[in-house]
């Protein structure tokens, strides 16, 4: 039987060797992990923000945002476990998608706010919510979102083809998103 060619044993033993000296993807994920817990929580980034602009961040959620394991982390470690095979990750595309990601998430959680407007105000966990105590109004919420989602387009419109038409076609998930 012949062994089926991978880019791993395709003749080049490089990839091969440096897959070796990596721990294993548990190892990697903690240490991954351990890592990210050194960067700001989304509350030091909210508590730092202008007064004005806090009630915004939080109706985008961004208190969760960059919590390990909540944004899927582990994805972007194997990301980076996989640059050997594939070529080294690329730095400023990974931001991009981050950014993109943060914005589109922050503005599905914008979209669930005002659709359960009636709905937070009556339970306890989410009746201190922008919008549900009264510190935003749906036009301010609504301008919020015309901002994430023309950041977020911008980001989307400077990839590839596919990218795009990717990009677009998940945009039905943002609609019925719920946080």
């Amino acid at each position: 039987k012949r062994e089926a060619k991978t880019p791993i044993n395709e003749g080049n033993e490089f990839p091969k060797k440096f897959l070796e000296l990596l721990p294993a993807p548990e190892k990697f994920n903690s240490y991954f992990d351990r890592a990210l817990s050194k960067l700001p929580s989304g509350s030091n980034i909210i508590q730092r923000a202008p007064p004005n602009l806090r009630p915004y961040l939080n109706l985008s959620r961004l208190i969760n945002l960059l919590d390990p394991g909540y944004y899927g982390y582990q994805g972007l470690g194997e990301y980076v476990l996989a640059a050997p095979i594939f070529g080294l990750p690329n730095v400023p595309l990974l931001l991009v998608f981050g950014a993109g990601a943060i914005m589109m998430r922050g503005a599905g959680c914008t979209i669930n706010d005002m659709y359960d407007i009636d709905i937070d105000k009556q339970v306890v966990r989410t009746r201190d919510r922008p919008l549900a105590n009264g510190v935003l109004t749906k036009q301010d919420a609504l301008k919020w979102l015309a901002l994430q989602l023309g950041l977020s387009s911008l980001i989307l419109f400077s990839l590839n083809t596919p990218t795009i038409v990717l990009g677009l076609t998940s945009l039905t998930l943002v609609g019925i998103y719920r946080s």
